[in-house]
């Protein structure tokens, strides 16, 4: 073989050496390039946990983990790979508190020096627009479908009671209660609200909406008086919407994309939240934290998943779980979810017992 042969050889065996490497870097980040915008899609059920149950799987549907989406955000906000975030926000089921962390992720996203933009086809159609407005408002940019609504109207509560059907059938139901705001027998017991029940009732509800109201202000830089005149002016057209300041752009969902490709250097870089996390994987290592959750009304027993009912939260899994984190030294800390309507006194008592003996 020539000397310039040779070299050849070893000219190309290093560019594949190069190329190896460099693949290899890649499949290590999960394919996530300098540049890349983040989707977040917010739709559908947003859960806690996922039962792993024959119950589960057959009448609990796809649901999406809360902390799936705030880990992916969380993660991106200290990576120089990802820019921003682009979101997608469409009907859910979620309550408040979870609402809440998703909202505080992008705004210690944005507080990293990042940009971040919503759309929403409308934010409430033939249902109240509270809770997806009140997300969105953590964007920096809020794009909303020409015929899209701002259904903000604030919020109301809703009791049935049975007492009077009961009366009919001939049963009289009998419960035991300590103090006058255990009112969740009233509903067979009484055939309106009492004053403690409707005390206790109003007092949650104005605390919500303190908080979604406040959340709104300081998000789009309004007075909380302006926000509550603009609750009490609701619901709100597209164009409505655009002229009170509480959305930046109409635009189909079209329009969005290109205005952020336009953005992007004409070029549209993105990958999943899903896809970022199978990329970015788990650290494993000698000390670790156990996370714990628990959903549904708490009974004593198993936990399960009732198609009428949903998620149940039995104390004999929770304790378990607890129990199993505790015993384990390379545990150094528990952190337990919970979301929960309540249920069994005993079952609470139970869990409550080995969370203490976990923080000895």
């Amino acid at each position: 073989m020539t000397r310039g042969a040779r070299g050849c050889l070893l000219t190309v065996g290093a560019m594949l050496f190069v190329v190896a490497v460099v693949g290899v870097a890649v499949m290590m980040a999960g394919g996530v390039r300098k540049g890349t915008i983040l989707q977040v899609t917010i739709s559908g059920d947003i859960v806690e946990d996922k039962e792993d149950s024959l119950g589960a799987r057959l009448f609990g549907g796809s649901p999406t983990l809360v902390r799936d989406i705030t880990r992916a955000i969380d993660l991106a906000r200290g990576d120089d790979r990802v820019d921003g975030i682009m979101a997608v926000i469409k009907p859910y089921s979620m309550g408040l508190g979870k609402v809440q962390e998703i909202r505080d992720s992008v705004i210690a996203f944005r507080a990293a020096g990042k940009w971040a933009r919503v759309y929403l086809d409308t934010a409430g159609e033939f249902s109240g627009g509270n809770s997806p407005y009140y997300l969105a408002t953590a964007f920096d940019e809020i794009w909303l479908s020409p015929p899209g609504d701002v259904n903000l109207y604030g919020l109301f509560g809703v009791t049935i009671f049975m007492r009077g059907t009961l009366d009919k059938l001939g049963v009289y139901p009998e419960f035991d209660s300590i103090g006058k705001y255990k009112n969740a027998k009233d509903i067979y017991t009484e055939k309106k609200m009492t004053e403690a029940h409707r005390e206790a009732t109003m007092m949650y509800l104005k605390d919500w909406y303190d908080q979604i109201v406040a959340g709104i202000a300081d998000r789009r830089k309004m007075e909380t008086t302006r926000v509550d005149l603009l609750v009490n002016e609701g619901p709100f057209t597209g164009d409505e919407a655009l002229e009170k300041g509480l959305v930046d752009h109409l635009g189909y969902y079209d329009e969005y994309e290109d205005s952020i490709k336009e953005a992007a250097g004409g070029q549209l870089n993105t990958t999943s939240f899903g896809e970022y996390l199978e990329g970015r994987g788990g650290k494993s290592g000698r000390s670790r934290i156990a996370v714990i959750t628990g959903m549904g009304v708490i009974i004593t027993g198993k936990s399960s998943m009732s198609p009428f009912t949903g998620p149940i939260m039995g104390s004999e899994t929770v304790v378990a779980a607890l129990r199993e984190a505790r015993k384990d030294r390379g545990i150094k800390a528990i952190v337990l979810r919970v979301d929960s309507p309540g249920g069994s006194a005993i079952g609470s008592e139970l869990m409550w017992r080995e969370t203490q003996l976990a923080r000895k």
